[in-house]
């Protein structure tokens, strides 16, 4: 896409993408392979495709302290 030939050059350290009810991660797997820092969020791990998951339920007051 235009989008990530127009930011190819930006160094991964800069940033970080955050996926919050990942599911699949996908959008986590694609932007890992393109050289990005990655996080995925989701209460259910079971769905994740190989990727690493923080497993929280956000939902839950418990899972937020």
């Amino acid at each position: 896409p235009d989008w990530v030939q127009k930011n190819a050059n930006i160094p991964a350290k800069n940033g970080l993408v955050l996926e919050i009810f990942a599911g699949t991660c996908r959008f986590t797997k694609a932007c890992r392979q393109l050289g990005l820092r990655t996080l995925a969020v989701d209460k259910d791990v079971k769905r994740s495709e190989q990727e690493p998951v923080a497993n929280f339920d956000i939902g839950n007051e418990a899972s937020r302290l």
